[in-house]
């Protein structure tokens, strides 16, 4: 079961990079 923290983790990390993309794109 630990290899689901490790995808909630890395979802979270891309969750991040897309909120960041779309900052940047609204800028």
């Amino acid at each position: 079961m630990r290899n689901n923290h490790w995808i909630a983790n890395w979802w979270r990390g891309l969750l991040l990079n897309w909120i960041c993309c779309i900052h940047i794109l609204n800028l």
